[in-house]
């Protein structure tokens, strides 16, 4: 199969059965958002694969550093990275500069709300393959000029089988998320907290925020806001709150990605994450209604009876891309041509 053809979407026949190879493959993640995504892929890699390294930091001048020393110590025949961040496209740098073919997922993808956007596109053009979530996003990178790409769904999906089959139960909480609005204004926070006000019956937890510029910003007004409290969770107390929460707020991509497969209404807020597709149970703030208004329609989602619209996939995501990723012919990868 042309895995740049109109048809490129992969399924068990395609993919055919793993093929364990001597390749060499380095995942770098940040250790925030792309690393759950990954966790599935370098599973599934590491049945395949003799070595798998994963490189963590906090701070972008020790991703840089961290990977430069690396690339100059040991063979790496290939990079694997996974979505937007200003790390991953350090890290995208350095591999372009020791001329090492690179595995991009999450590719093709808008976000008009942030600067991750342009982060995004510019790691797809510095990447050889392509794995994307569903078909708009293969599209986009063809007509940026990329090729050898594969419509695998979100490797993300992967770590939510377990609690998609626990019984979903809505208790009287929420779970939100807020990063800073990098190509706009966080004036939607405190409208949001003043929001959560009117829902005292509902206990909100509050998830960390990324360190976007603005960031500290966002931490000291949802602290000053006094509603609900910040949690540190692992990724399965994260999932499993979502799943029984009465709904997801905020602005991360988790509520618009994830959260309609754990069958729990989003209300999204802002900007950030425009561009997006969003399926029916994501509910936005329009014109004159409010936040507090949308909530409380977010709220009569299950009762209504309305669905939960899976655009990102289905499980399974992350053996297709190891496979790939360990079998692929590299052979004069590096050179890309395209038209301008």
């Amino acid at each position: 199969m042309e895995p740049h053809s109109d048809t490129a979407v992969l399924d068990d026949t395609d993919r055919g059965p793993a093929v364990k190879s001597d390749r060499r493959c380095l995942v770098v993640t940040s250790g925030r958002a792309d690393a759950s995504p990954l966790k599935g892929v370098i599973e599934e890699l590491e049945k395949l694969c003799p070595v798998v390294v994963r490189i963590s930091a906090e701070e972008q001048s020790q991703m840089y550093n961290s990977v430069w020393n690396y690339l100059c110590e040991d063979d790496t025949d290939i990079m694997v990275l996974l979505g937007d961040r200003t790390e991953t496209l350090i890290a995208a740098a350095a591999a372009a500069h020791f001329r090492i073919p690179i595995a991009h997922i999450h590719g093709g993808e808008s976000t008009y709300g942030a600067m991750d956007d342009s982060m995004r596109h510019a790691i797809s053009k510095l990447s050889h393959l392509h794995f994307v979530a569903n078909m708009p996003f293969h599209d986009v990178l063809l007509q940026m000029g990329e090729r050898n790409i594969w419509v695998t769904g979100a490797p993300g999906i992967d770590n939510l089988v377990p609690y998609m089959e626990m019984e979903r139960k809505p208790e009287k909480y929420f779970v939100c998320t807020y990063h800073p609005e990098t190509l706009g204004d966080d004036s939607q926070l405190i409208n949001l907290i003043d929001a959560l006000r009117e829902h005292r019956d509902h206990a909100v937890f509050w998830t960390g925020v990324n360190t976007d510029p603005g960031s500290q910003v966002v931490h000291d007004t949802i602290m000053a806001g006094d509603v609900g409290i910040i949690v540190d969770w692992t990724l399965d107390e994260y999932l499993t709150h979502c799943r029984y929460a009465a709904a997801v707020i905020g602005n991360s991509s988790s509520g618009i990605i994830e959260a309609p497969y754990l069958e729990v209404p989003t209300v999204n807020i802002g900007q950030r994450q425009e561009g997006r597709p969003m399926g029916r149970s994501i509910y936005q703030p329009r014109g004159i209604k409010g936040i507090h208004e949308t909530i409380c329609e977010a709220l009569l989602h299950d009762t209504a009876g309305y669905r939960y619209d899976r655009l990102y996939g289905e499980p399974g995501a992350s053996k297709k891309i190891a496979g790939i990723i360990a079998n692929q012919d590299l052979t004069d990868i590096l050179r890309k041509p395209w038209p301008i």
